[in-house]
């Protein structure tokens, strides 16, 4: 049972990844697009909203893969000059100590947030702008519960 749940987290985490590396991508295509059409003078006000929000997706889709394959950016204060055993054990430590509480927290709270604003619809601020701001507040307790299927998957194998 424990290695079909490590299986189906694993192909969370692959799919988040595939997502994050799409955004990245789309993002950058998007992007070039829009300085090009402003050279022409044109401006596309939902292209500038809709690249940001390409960034916000890689960002949030892509940490839990990274946290999942130990490629995070950290400075190893407690545990540069320490052993394997040790440092092993400090970074379990610390993923349960401080990791959990806030990503529960961001299930909690982000999960009401995300509601609040689909009740009223949010959009964008500006006229032109993108739709359906409400669904990209959704990605905030989903990097949550990718950073918890993370975690699980890391506890796992140790």
């Amino acid at each position: 049972m424990e290695r079909e749940t490590a299986f189906h987290s694993g192909l969370v985490i692959k799919a988040l990844h595939v997502v994050a590396a799409s955004a990245i991508i789309a993002s950058c295509l998007l992007q070039v697009a829009v300085v090009a059409l402003r050279a022409a003078g044109i401006g596309l006000l939902w292209g500038q909203e809709l690249v940001v929000a390409l960034g916000a997706v890689a960002i949030l889709t892509g940490s839990a893969s990274a946290f999942a394959h130990d490629r995070l950016v950290r400075i190893d204060v407690l545990s540069a000059s320490r052993s394997l055993g040790t440092k092993r054990w400090i970074d379990c430590a610390g993923s349960q100590l401080f990791m959990l509480p806030f990503a529960l927290c961001l299930v909690w709270f982000g999960w009401d947030y995300a509601m609040d604003s689909w009740r009223i619809s949010e959009g964008s601020a500006e006229v032109s702008g993108l739709p359906g701001r409400f669904t990209l507040k959704f990605l905030i307790p989903l990097f949550a519960i990718g950073l918890l299927l993370a975690a699980f998957m890391r506890w796992q194998k140790r």
